[in-house]
């Protein structure tokens, strides 16, 4: 026990020195706990945990020390006994700051990288693993022989693991489950016997899922391994699931998609990208099925965004005098019609879209009278660059992108045009060939009006031709900020310019 010469310093003088070494340690306890929970700062967590090297042992040495001078006080012989705890306690307290320091590195890494919080289990191990080799570093610097300590200790150890078998084979059960990563933290999860919940915690013998109803569900680790259970992710992980309707098979299915698609796309919930998708998933029997697929921010969005899109779709459909075709367990025979629904008309069309009022009804005839009907599929270009338009196209449904060639072969989304926008009027006013490409992101439908029919319009109307410039300067702004971005700006011409142009070019100056 040569080490122990050590502890030299635990005398009966100088005691006031431990007292005053015990009151500042517990001073800086409570100074960083009342901080810790008024603030969550990093630094000052860091800062705490690196004075806490020095003072956790420090204490523990002062706490031996006073014990010592105590003992002498009331004439017990049990200094040696004091020094050796002191000698624990002190490795085992720097031990336990160590292991509260690498907790709190892989909680700086975990929430760098925008990952959850570490479960209970993982923090717990690193502590007691921290203490096990800290206890080691105590037992070689007393000299004392581990191997003694193990084998007296040995039966004690097989009896307690013979009773606790289960308890053991939780905890590692929770290791496995911790390293295979199936979830964690904040995770939405549901087992196969309907239980369903998010993870609040996982210790070293259970998971705990706190359900809608705010209880909290205790599940055993064992048990938890042996079975299947789907994960829902946490709120930083999208949801995309996908609802199906069923529409009498005499609608065209085409007027249906667009319909469905139009309303997804005005629900506020549903997420813009990636874009809802609707397909027609059963023609072969009747009423047809049509898959909505739809992408929500997380699972949770999910409920408030399902009934949004419910009274979307009963809603467009309602306004086309479409219903919904569910299926029933009973059967009722009556003289039925088809359903007298079609795509709506040129003039419908351009009505519905002119939000703003700016046409009247003579207009709209006019307009109607020179314009057709297209359908572009997704994927599809409607118009490329080079090309000189020979009318100008109306978005009635579905979304067109407009993209800008910045390089050779390369391509960047300038923006995104959707019902109601009009596109093609840049080289119709110029007699210069489009700078823009402009393809079809979901299935579109166009009306396609003759330029002459525009320029007479606009030629009566200033405020068209007001209009019409004032697209012009937000396509090439668009244009500009694009090229400026890869490095080739050009010079933008100012709305006084392009309003002058427009007026030119309708008077065939």
């Amino acid at each position: 026990m040569d080490n122990m010469r050590f502890f030299s310093y635990l005398s009966d003088q100088n005691w006031e020195i431990s007292i005053l070494i015990i009151a500042a340690g517990g001073g800086w306890w409570l100074v960083t706990h009342f901080v810790q929970r008024s603030r969550s700062e990093q630094r000052f967590r860091l800062i705490a945990i690196l004075v806490n090297l020095a003072v956790a042992p420090l204490v523990a040495v002062a706490t031996g020390r006073l014990l010592h001078f105590l003992s002498i006080q009331i004439g017990l012989d049990i200094a040696e006994t004091i020094a050796v705890l002191t000698v624990f306690g002190a490795f085992l307290a720097f031990a336990w700051v160590i292991g509260t320091f690498i907790v709190f590195l892989i909680h700086f890494r975990q929430a760098d990288r925008g990952r959850q919080r570490l479960p209970g289990l993982i923090i717990h191990l690193i502590q007691i693993g921290c203490l096990v080799v800290g206890l080691g570093f105590a037992f070689a610097y007393l000299d004392f022989q581990i191997t003694g300590v193990w084998v007296s200790t040995s039966v004690a150890v097989a009896i307690i693991g013979f009773a606790l078998q289960k308890t053991i084979g939780d905890l590692f059960s929770g290791i496995a489950l911790s390293l295979d990563r199936s979830f964690e933290m904040d995770d939405w999860i549901e087992l196969t016997d309907g239980t369903f919940g998010q993870v609040v915690d996982m210790n070293w013998r259970a998971i705990r899922l706190r359900g809608f109803d705010n209880a909290t569900y205790v599940i055993p680790n064992g048990e938890l391994t042996n079975q299947k259970f789907k994960n829902y992710y946490d709120s930083r992980h999208h949801y995309a699931p996908w609802y199906e309707f069923k529409i009498s098979a005499e609608v065209d299915p085409r007027f249906v998609k667009t319909l469905l698609l139009e309303a997804a796309l005005s629900c506020e919930n549903v997420m813009k990208y990636p874009l809802p998708v609707v397909r027609l998933c059963n023609a072969e029997t009747i009423p047809y099925t049509y898959m909505v697929w739809v992408h929500f921010r997380n699972y949770l969005a999910m409920f408030s965004g399902r009934e949004e899109l419910y009274q979307e779709v009963h809603l467009a459909l309602k306004r086309a005098n479409i219903g919904v075709s569910p299926e029933a367990n009973e059967l009722y025979v009556r003289k039925g019609s088809i359903p007298n629904t079609k795509m709506p008309s040129i003039r419908l069309a351009l009505k519905s879209l002119d939000v703003d009022n700016r046409f009247s009804d003579d207009d709209l005839d006019e307009l109607a009278q020179e314009s057709q009907h297209i359908v572009v599929t997704s994927g599809k270009i409607i118009l490329d660059r080079g090309i000189i338009s020979d009318s100008i196209h109306v978005i009635s449904s579905g979304i067109v992108e407009t993209s800008l060639e910045i390089a050779r072969g390369e391509w960047k989304a300038v923006e995104k045009l959707q019902p109601g926008d009009v596109f093609g009027i840049i080289s119709m006013m110029t007699n210069k060939p489009t700078d823009f490409r402009f393809s079809a992101l979901t299935e579109v439908n166009i009306v396609r009006i003759n330029i002459d029919c525009v320029r007479a319009l606009a030629d009566r109307r200033p405020e068209i031709s007001e209009f019409l410039a004032q697209i012009i300067e937000r396509r090439l702004k668009s244009a500009e900020s694009a090229r400026m971005a890869a490095k080739s700006a050009h010079r933008q011409p100012a709305f006084g310019e392009i309003l002058n142009r427009v007026k030119s070019v309708i008077k065939g100056e």
